[in-house]
């Protein structure tokens, strides 16, 4: 920012775009992987991560834009997932492309922390799937926790016992191990590293299924905050795409959210 006789300079409207379009793409990789590793940082008690999308409202009379039914606007989508509450990673889609793939994405970006300290993965049901189960036990060791539809059913074929045989097939490979010397985790990542992610999915959505009402209601009261923490970020800035260039959209929503893990540190 310009300085003059110890005051910060407002820049020009011409100065803040050139910023925005060429400079920030950039430098937002590297600023973004240091802010999520801040906050990482900062959490002293166990790391609860949360992923869910939020409605970025756009002009009724937009022709870039798509309609959602559910949200009954034009809008893109932001899906983010959070740490405690502080969002540490995004990701900008159409209104209505899907929130399962974004999840696998986003998951790619979380770095900068010790699986031993997470003590939950919660996302909303749209981000549901045998993959997504899968992933998140790769990234984290934990079993998803997610608002499973109510046409959700247990899998019988993705039982332990049929794990177990499975991974017991693999008994000519070098680096197998008889089951009574291996953890039930490690037989779990062998089978996700050797194409048997889906099956290893499926026993992952059978836990998350089997679990007591009162477990899945405080991980929906938990996941609740990602609503919370959208609802500030609306309040301090315009967090939507109202007349912002399809070319430029995602580089200003980028930025914004930048601003928004600033200010989730500041107004914990």
């Amino acid at each position: 920012m310009p300085c003059r006789d110890g005051v910060y300079l407002c820049p020009v409207e011409s100065t803040m775009s050139d910023f925005v379009n060429h400079i920030w793409p950039k430098q937002q990789p590297e600023l973004s992987r240091e802010m999520s590793e801040a906050i990482l940082a900062s959490e002293d008690s166990g790391l609860f991560f949360t992923c869910d999308s939020t409605p970025l409202e756009a002009s009724r009379y937009s022709s870039r834009c798509h309609y959602n039914k559910h949200y009954e606007i034009r809008m893109d989508k932001d899906h983010i997932i959070m740490v405690n509450g502080h969002p540490i990673c995004s990701s900008h889609t159409g209104a209505n492309d899907s929130d399962y793939n974004e999840l696998i994405s986003l998951l790619g970006k979380m770095e900068g922390f010790n699986p031993a300290r997470v003590r939950g993965f919660a996302t909303d049901g749209a981000y549901h799937g045998f993959t997504a189960y899968a992933d998140v036990f790769v990234k984290t060791g934990k079993v998803m926790a997610t608002n499973q539809g109510v046409d959700a059913v247990f899998h019988p074929e993705a039982s332990w016992k049929n794990i177990v045989n499975t991974y017991s097939r693999f008994w000519k490979r070098p680096d197998f191990r008889p089951v009574k010397y291996v953890r039930p985790e490690e037989i779990l990542r062998f089978l996700i590293n050797n194409e048997k992610k889906e099956l290893v999915g499926k026993f992952l959505h059978n836990l998350d299924f089997m679990r007591g009402k009162a477990i899945k209601d405080q991980y929906a009261n938990d996941r609740h905050i990602c609503e919370t923490v959208h609802f500030e970020a609306k309040r301090w800035m315009r967090f939507d795409v109202r007349g912002l260039h399809e070319r430029t959209a995602k580089n200003r929503i980028s930025l914004r959210f930048f601003f928004v893990q600033i200010l989730s540190m500041i107004f914990v």
